[in-house]
């Protein structure tokens, strides 16, 4: 214990935060899978790069993904899917809400450990969608068609408006459309390929034994059942062991760093598991191998962007020739505390540092302080973090005395610093030439550019929401919407040296889009016959099914010697004839139906007709005006 107490003493002045500590969210995302190709908006100067698993995810970061190419980001136990050409904005992400901006695309929602006191919330250009359990949502923006559709195939959610919600059952999807002053409709859910796809990455998600030592709250604790297993070791408690590592691995070893606002230098592993035991815990090299431990399972753990301690400097090359600045980190131990390289206030640092233990390891005639930093050293050129190139790609071979003799050093002594970065980006950026720069450039199935926007905004949210009292109104079919007519250029003309026509022109409009009702209200009305004939036939059907059942039990109930032969086949000589009254009631309902949409087409035809004709009138008349104009001047 002296000796703990000690050794904190000593690199306490190092280790001194700065004074203008600041808040910082214990909770972050991560892109968890990616199949093709994505882009992720994470700093403003930088704008869209390139999407890498186990990129983090924060607030006001994006995620987009190519045509032909999806993704999936992981935020505790809730797993967003996005579809292709989509783009997800992360407005806010902390431990209490999560809200996001959906300006298009597909994305597929799926909750599975909901926290009352969490807010989850999907805006659209359309609506605002909050999610109320546990379930599986989807969420559709289609910009050309002016719509957001919510489909809820389990759980529970609702469309938010000004005067309330609008609660959405499982297995339907509310329809918003419209501009201003949307509407909306419910529809019964349908299913896709992509959904298909959903199902199937839902299937991995296998939870056994994960959950008894740590929170569902930890993002990635997802993937250390499939690759990995759990043992219990007498000095240190559980302790997870991946099953899929090369000879040599240690952790931090295979991966980049890459700096993330607001943290700075963050890990990003290779693994596809290599999330959560790079962000929470700590390390031990045991039966010789490298284990993971959590410490005790916190409801809220502490995130953080790497759990490592720093070596080196400017005048330590490690013994490599030509004096090239290096830079070398290990990972803490669960005796070891992290100190942060950025700002943060005394409450996080504390948090992150809770599971430290505080009894010495058990190794009689080693240095339990100095038992990571021995086996699982790495070290870099420090162009590498700069470049933020593969760590694996660049080792330099230390001898075990030089690291032996290492000290721990101030990690703004090593680090590179944020202007430096943000120098050797931009000059990465602009050798670049527009065909090889991160970000896609293809186009989708209907020749619209495939891009994202150039610079997301995080602070939309839907204002116009659908009133809720008002959900009888039902949209036309896209095919059937009537386009607005195209103004003749007399009239812009006329717009341009107002006159007295101007209140005439607005009672002509006015006329057109009567006319337009007009036409759409047959429409309307006939699919709504065709629907009702076609529920009378199912209904019809469904009776006489039922009839001929009821028939055929009284047959075998009443005993073969009371029922002669030929009465016997008098009920079904019966049900035949109520058969076929049925399907002659049918037809003449059909030809009714038939007669009364034909009757229908005709009074459409002849209202177009009537209108063609006030056209064509009106137009020659204007004519003459324009020459009598014409001739009087």
């Amino acid at each position: 214990m002296r000796l703990i107490a000690t050794l904190v003493l000593a690199f306490a002045p190092a280790f001194a935060l700065p004074a203008a500590a600041q808040d910082l969210p214990g909770r972050v995302g991560r892109i968890a899978f990616i199949e093709g190709s994505a882009a992720v908006y994470q700093d403003p100067d930088d704008g869209w790069e390139k999407a890498y698993v186990n990129s983090p995810v924060t607030s006001e970061n994006s995620v987009w993904t190519d045509p032909g190419s999806r993704a999936e980001l992981r935020v505790g136990g809730t797993a967003l899917r996005l579809d292709e050409a989509t783009q997800v904005d992360i407005a806010r992400l902390d431990d209490e809400e999560m809200d996001a901006f959906i300006p298009r695309g597909t994305v597929a929602v799926r909750v599975r450990h909901y926290d009352p006191a969490e807010r989850l919330t999907f805006n659209t250009p359309h609506a605002r969608f909050v999610v109320r359990s546990n379930g599986r949502y989807r969420i559709d923006v289609d910009a050309e068609r002016e719509e957001s559709r919510l489909t809820v195939f389990a759980g529970e959610a609702s469309v938010a408006s000004d005067s309330g919600q609008v609660r959405v059952e499982a297995g339907r999807t509310v329809r918003v459309f419209g501009g201003s002053s949307p509407s909306y409709v419910v529809e019964r859910a349908l299913s896709d390929p992509f959904d298909r796809w959903v199902q199937a990455r839902d299937a991995r998600w296998t939870e056994s034994r994960t959950t008894q030592y740590v929170s569902p709250s930890m993002t990635g604790y997802e993937d250390l059942d499939s690759y990995g297993a759990w043992h219990e070791e007498p000095e240190v408690g559980a302790l997870w062991f991946p099953t899929q590592v090369s000879s040599g691995w240690a952790p931090y070893r295979y991966g980049r760093w890459d700096y993330v606002r607001p943290w700075g230098w963050t890990w990003v592993d290779d693994a596809p598991w290599g999330y959560a035991p790079f962000h929470y815990g700590r390390w031990v090299y045991v039966r010789d191998r490298w284990g993971w431990h959590p410490g005790r399972r916190e409801v809220r753990p502490m995130w953080a962007p790497a759990l490592v301690a720093w070596i080196g400097g400017s005048n330590f090359t490690f013994g490599v020739s030509g004096g090239s600045p290096s830079v070398g980190w290990y990972p803490l131990s669960p005796w070891e505390r992290f100190q942060p390289w950025y700002n943060a206030n005394p409450l996080y640092v504390t948090n992150i540092n809770i599971i430290v233990r505080n009894e010495a390891p058990r190794h009689q005639g080693v240095d339990w302080r100095s038992l990571n930093r021995d086996r699982g050293v790495t070290v870099v050129n420090r162009n590498v973090i700069v470049d933020r190139r593969p760590v694996q790609q660049a080792l330099i071979a230390v001898r075990p005395e030089v690291v032996r003799q290492a000290q721990v050093t101030t990690p703004a002594i090593v680090l590179p610093p944020r202007n430096e970065v943000a120098q050797r980006r931009q000059a990465v950026r602009q050798a670049l030439t527009p065909a090889t720069r991160p970000g896609p450039t293809q186009t989708t199935q209907r020749g619209e550019p495939a891009t994202p926007a150039v610079r997301p905004e995080f602070n939309r949210r839907q204002a116009a929401t659908p009133v809720a009292p008002q959900p009888a109104r039902t949209a036309p079919p896209p095919a059937q919407r009537v386009a607005p007519p195209q103004q003749p250029a007399r009239e812009r003309d006329a717009q341009q040296q107002p006159s007295r026509d101007t209140q005439q022109q607005a009672r002509d409009a006015q006329q057109r889009a009567r006319e337009q009702r007009e036409v759409q209200q047959p429409q309307q009305r006939q699919r709504a016959e065709q629907e009702r004939a076609a529920r009378e036939v199912q209904q019809q059907r469904a009776r006489e099914q039922r009839e001929a059942q009821q028939a055929q039990q009284r047959q075998r109930v009443e005993p073969e010697r009371a029922q002669p032969p030929q009465p016997r086949a008098q009920p079904q000589e019966r049900t035949q004839q109520q058969q076929e009254q049925a399907q002659q009631q049918q037809l003449q309902r059909a030809q009714q139906a038939q007669e009364r949409a034909q009757q229908q087409q005709q009074q459409q035809q002849r209202a177009q007709q009537q209108r063609q004709e006030r056209e064509k009138a009106k137009s020659d008349k204007d004519k003459d005006d324009d020459d009598k104009k014409g001739r009087g001047r």
